[in-house]
């Protein structure tokens, strides 16, 4: 069935069937002739039916001291839609299911809202990251702890996701997001992955980081990086932090560049290059936190044989004006705007 909800609808009563249900995103004009997106449909009764719900549009919520799915076999979230197990009022597992249910998101959103009253925990199956800027956002009710467990962690090529927390809670403490199967994070850093959230340290206040994972407190904020220098020519493993425009003294290597601030460049001699990822086999990133103004003009920035990865925070604005180089395509994620301005020979996606 085709459900569309253009407000706030509840649904009380059970759902049964083996037959996939869709949440459309299909926008409903008003009186006015603007367009509206849909609304959130809220389930406070048990879901039993044994087959697949996707939400394209609008919010999904499982609410209320019934509202579960007991027998699904998997969700998927496309852009413009959001997924919300709601703890708020009745601090129960909302996937009561015995195979819990994988999540693929693709550019959409899985709000977690923990319980005031006590610890809230759940357990899915897998996370799949297929495409598109997707967020996986936890949320502790006041006072409490929050946690929510994934099966494993698969990311396609072209996916971004951002691991995000309430309002000054810091990931890996309280709220925690974990995977039973714990990815390996690359020189520091997990592919395509930001976090916001309380995280704040010396040179980058602005809440927004590269993400990394630690398998005693799930997905961190990666708070280890090195200045950007400008002498020497960088290591490929290492992740750098900017802070203040750096004239890198010629060809330069990093696994990833974080800037923060307004008005930062980072420049190089004509003809230098700046190489991103390890030994150009592992996607490299550049990272841009919280300011606007900000330019790379080395004359080169080469991914080589790997994914390139440009993430932003919101807000956040950049300009690459040198020639970007690769061969496996260039992702960019986040809610901040990037511009490449320069001549760029990538001959992938």
């Amino acid at each position: 069935p085709l459900l569309m909800v253009n407000n706030l609808t509840t649904l009380a009563g059970t759902i049964t069937g083996n037959v996939p249900v869709v949440l459309s995103s299909t926008p409903v004009p008003t009186v006015t002739g603007a367009l509206t997106a849909t609304g959130n449909l809220v389930l406070t009764a048990a879901d039993s039916s044994t087959s697949t719900i996707t939400v394209n549009g609008g919010t999904l919520t499982l609410g209320g001291a019934g509202g579960v799915l007991s027998a699904i076999t998997g969700l998927t979230v496309n852009t413009g839609g959001t997924l919300t197990l709601d703890n708020l009022a009745a601090n129960i597992t909302r996937f009561t299911v015995a195979t819990k249910p994988p999540i693929a998101l693709n550019g959409g959103t899985f709000n977690y809202v923990g319980n005031a009253s006590g610890a809230s925990s759940e357990t899915a199956g897998a996370l799949t990251l297929g495409a598109g800027n997707s967020t996986v956002n936890v949320v502790n009710g006041t006072g409490q702890t929050a946690a929510l467990t994934f099966g494993n962690l698969v990311r396609n090529a072209g996916a971004t996701v951002n691991y995000t927390a309430g309002a000054g809670q810091t990931l890996g403490g309280s709220p925690r997001i974990v995977f039973t199967a714990n990815p390996t994070p690359i020189n520091g850093i997990l592919q395509g992955a930001m976090t916001t959230d309380a995280t704040s340290f010396l040179g980058n206040t602005t809440g927004f980081n590269l993400a990394n994972y630690s398998p005693a407190n799930g997905v961190v904020a990666q708070t280890t990086y090195t200045t950007l220098p400008n002498s020497g020519t960088g290591r490929a493993t290492t992740d750098y932090i900017a802070t203040g425009s750096t004239a890198l003294a010629g060809n330069f290597a990093a696994n990833a560049i974080l800037v923060v601030g307004s008005n930062i460049a980072v420049s190089a001699p004509a003809n230098s290059t700046l190489t991103l990822g390890s030994a150009g086999t592992q996607a490299g990133t550049l990272a841009v936190a919280g300011g606007t103004g900000n330019t790379v003009s080395v004359p080169i920035v080469t991914m080589g044989t790997a994914e390139g990865i440009v993430l932003t925070s919101a807000g956040a604005a950049a300009t690459v004006s040198g020639v970007i180089a690769g061969s496996a395509g260039l992702t960019l994620g986040g809610a901040g705007a990037v511009t490449l301005s320069g001549a760029n020979s990538y001959n992938n996606t």
